[in-house]
């Protein structure tokens, strides 16, 4: 969700642009149990805070994207975190997943000026599972929560 304050210590109080509330969601196409492939992320709207609406039809990322780096996003992508940076742009770190060798989550970051429009950075994934050993950081860096402690971002 868009939020009025992103500081560590702040409340989460939803925050209107253009007179709306604004949220990233994931959905996925297949139904039929928790988190089938392919999934997606959306933007939706509310009046309210309560009843929400799509703000666009078409997905803001889909592993069906031009762009999509099918080595690590290629099977999923989920988990939106909207970020809203000081200077007014937005941030969205989102999990993506590769099902080629194994299940394998990292981070990937998008950014937008208009919360319809994203695009991908460029040095995704920015944060990744370790390269080497076993353990769960092997295979999942995930669900980002990104707040600000100072006033850098």
């Amino acid at each position: 969700y868009l939020y009025e304050d992103y500081d560590l210590k702040g409340s989460r109080t939803l925050k209107r642009r253009d007179g709306l509330f604004w949220g990233l969601f994931g959905a996925y196409r297949n139904r039929g149990g928790y988190e089938i492939d392919p999934g997606y992320e959306g933007v939706a709207v509310s009046d309210d805070g309560l009843t929400w609406r799509r703000a666009s039809e078409d997905p803001i990322l889909s592993v069906s994207d031009g762009d999509c780096d099918k080595t690590w996003e290629g099977d999923s992508i989920y988990q939106p975190w909207l970020f809203e940076t000081k200077d007014g742009r937005y941030l969205n770190f989102y999990n993506a997943k590769t099902m080629i060798p194994d299940w394998t989550e990292q981070i990937g970051l998008a950014k937008s000026e208009d919360l319809i429009h994203w695009r991908r950075h460029d040095s995704n994934p920015i944060i990744c599972v370790r390269s080497s050993g076993d353990g769960h950081d092997a295979r999942f860096a995930a669900d980002a929560k990104v707040y600000r402690l100072d006033e850098e971002l």
